[in-house]
């Protein structure tokens, strides 16, 4: 069985669910994973420039959920969730999803010096 790993605030180690399957999980994620997930994006997304389904959409890409996942949590196609996280990757001028948990791990390191919020920058207009 694979099982779900997402990264926690405290002590730099992934917390692991095994109880869920990748293959199935959806909105039955467990409570600390998603609360730790909802957590992170509510930090870095007014940062990012995010709307609402994006931070959504990066809340459950953090809680380790595949596209058909995320699908089933917040009840949208799979074509849907694609369409969202290519949006998003073009936002921030990145091509996947390391990528993108990058950009939140710098942003939750370093506010003022992640260097990808040039990107959001520049795509609202200022520089």
């Amino acid at each position: 069985m694979t099982r779900s790993v997402a990264f926690g605030l405290a002590g730099n180690r992934p917390h692991v669910c095994a109880k869920h399957d990748r293959r199935t999980a959806g909105a039955d994620l467990c409570g600390s994973t998603a609360q730790r997930a909802g957590a992170v994006c509510a930090r870095v997304a007014p940062v990012l420039g995010l709307s609402p389904r994006e931070t959504q959409v990066l809340t459950c890409v953090l809680a380790g959920l595949t596209e058909a996942g995320i699908a089933q949590a917040l009840g949208i196609s799979t074509h849907t969730v694609h369409t969202h996280l290519e949006r998003l990757y073009r936002k921030l001028g990145i091509h996947s999803r390391t990528q993108l948990l990058l950009v939140v791990v710098n942003e939750l390191a370093d506010p003022a010096g992640c260097p990808f919020t040039s990107a959001a920058d520049a795509h609202s207009g200022d520089g």
